[in-house]
């Protein structure tokens, strides 16, 4: 007993000096967009080497117009998504940083039997996302830095059909504040065309958000991570 309780304390011991050793972020952001009215997502980004930042991200909306098998329901139902951000870090030139994201996930959303004639049970979905893009952040003080670029998601509805549901280009545009050395407030927003279900999906899509960031262990002379906005 003994040993094993060495063995943990060991083991609690790392884990606390990896945490306190490196640089990472939580992210609390409400937006509203094309599909959701309103949305509310948390992220947290781990810097596990100085090139490399993963992170989980969780979204919840309340739907404003969403698609199952490419058929709409409006202003009911759920919407959830659940993504694990990457970010490699392909540049940094004084202080500019560009990053390469690619950020695999998979939404649930779907509509309560209640809200529907619907008597067989819940009409819902389940899809796998992936979204590749590129992401610069550029300081224009000690406090103010501003987002822009461009990412790709793709859609897959698995549940209940296989469908090629959305494949969107959007431009990303924002900017965070620092209020303390640990604390920043943020505001992104995105916009784009969007096909998919041979033309029975969406057509274009905008989100915005805005919220604060919660850095652990940040620096003045480390860039910062940007901030990622989920495809609503």
């Amino acid at each position: 007993m003994k040993k094993t309780n060495q063995s943990v304390i060991l083991l609690l011991s790392i884990l606390w000096s990896i945490s306190t050793h490196a640089q990472s972020n939580i992210d609390i952001g409400i937006g509203s967009s094309q599909q959701d009215d309103i949305a509310i997502q948390v992220n947290y980004g781990k810097q596990l080497t100085p090139k490399f930042t993963a992170g989980l991200q969780f979204q919840y909306g309340m739907p404003n117009y969403r698609f199952i098998s490419a058929i709409t329901f409006q202003d009911k139902g759920y919407s959830m998504a659940i993504n694990a951000p990457l970010l490699f870090n392909i540049n940094s030139e004084n202080k500019l940083q560009l990053n390469l994201l690619l950020k695999p996930g998979v939404r649930f959303q779907g509509v309560k039997p209640e809200e529907t004639n619907n008597t067989n049970g819940d009409y819902k979905s389940t899809a796998i996302m992936f979204e590749p893009g590129l992401l610069l952040n550029i300081p224009i003080n000690d406090k103010l830095n501003i987002q822009s670029g461009v990412t790709f998601p793709i859609i897959y509805e698995v549940v209940p059909m296989v469908l090629f549901e959305n494949q969107t280009t959007l431009l990303h545009a924002g900017g965070n504040y620092k209020i303390t050395n640990d604390l920043r407030v943020f505001l992104n927003g995105n916009i784009g065309s969007a096909w998919g279900a041979s033309g029975d999906s969406q057509k274009f899509l905008w989100s915005g958000q805005m919220g604060l960031r919660w850095n652990i262990n940040s620096s003045d002379d480390k860039p910062i991570n940007p901030i990622v906005v989920n495809y609503f």
